[in-house]
């Protein structure tokens, strides 16, 4: 599909404006809470912590780039992708490590809860299934449609 389709069969279960600010809110908040809870899986083969999270990122990036629209790549790359890396980064250094993942998992998993209770909310005000129900690649077309909207 086009951008424009993936952004049209998104916008069909994202129409009552409640729901839409739900989603303008919890759709980055699960994106970072997603990114943390990657970050905690071991790296292999003496790779940097994080890595796991940093391919996550990437093979998102590499979805949206098949879109050629550089414009939308860069704000994802600005808005997502960067401060996201670095935020957990940041978290998990200056701490011993098993403080650092603590912190880490505590603060990914409640922010992911609370963001997923909200989406379903905002799907039960709207009356409609979330879009990811039929296709799981809604999941990586969330966060662009969120910037485009």
């Amino acid at each position: 599909m086009t951008q424009s389709e993936w952004f049209s069969a998104y916008s069909e279960s994202h129409q009552n404006p409640v729901n839409r600010r739900i989603h303008q809110i919890c759709v980055p908040m699960i994106v970072y809470a997603q990114t943390g809870l990657l970050w905690l899986i071991p790296s292999p083969f003496g790779l940097p912590p994080g890595s796991w999270a940093a391919l996550e990122l990437i093979l998102a990036m590499a979805f949206y780039l098949s879109w050629r629209d550089w414009k939308l790549a860069a704000q994802l790359a600005v808005l997502y992708v960067i401060p996201n890396m670095a935020f957990w980064y940041w978290l998990s250094m200056g701490t011993p490590e098993a403080s650092a993942s603590r912190t880490i998992a505590s603060l990914a998993i409640g922010v992911f809860l609370i963001a997923w209770i909200g989406q379903f909310i905002g799907h039960h005000i709207e009356g409609a299934k979330p879009s990811f129900v039929q296709d799981l690649k809604f999941l990586l077309i969330g966060p662009a449609w969120v910037l485009k909207h």
